[in-house]
């Protein structure tokens, strides 16, 4: 695994996640592909115009967000999948990012509202 991919993907995933950032048009269509799709925490699907035009109008939350557990691993030489934990919201993040002439864009990011743990019968 590359170190270096893996601290570029986490600083991405860190830029996407600031409040200035996810308001701001030209940063979203810079670094999500055209064909990015989002399933949201809410379940709802959006495509990069839709996403753009929803944090445009409401970016989600103030603030900075946290980073945990952060994980990236790749599926094939230009392809990495990561996952990481927001606590402030509670929510599991994964994410799909491509290098496309030579600049890594998001292709595809799931949010995942943890539920409370429930016994397991073993």
């Amino acid at each position: 695994m590359s170190m270096k991919t893996h601290q570029t993907l986490l600083e991405l995933e860190r830029a996407i996640l600031a409040p200035n950032n996810r308001a701001n048009t030209d940063f979203l269509m810079n670094i999500l592909t055209p064909d990015f799709l989002e399933i949201g925490a809410s379940g709802t699907r959006y495509t990069r115009a839709n996403i753009i035009e929803h944090l445009r109008d409401k970016p989600g939350f103030d603030g900075p967000r946290s980073v945990e557990n952060f994980f990236a691993k790749p599926l094939s030489e230009d392809t990495w999948i990561v996952n990481y934990r927001i606590p402030e919201t509670t929510t599991q993040r994964t994410s799909i990012w491509q290098k496309r002439s030579g600049e890594w864009k998001m292709r595809f990011h799931q949010g995942t509202v943890e539920q409370k743990a429930k016994g397991l019968s073993h």
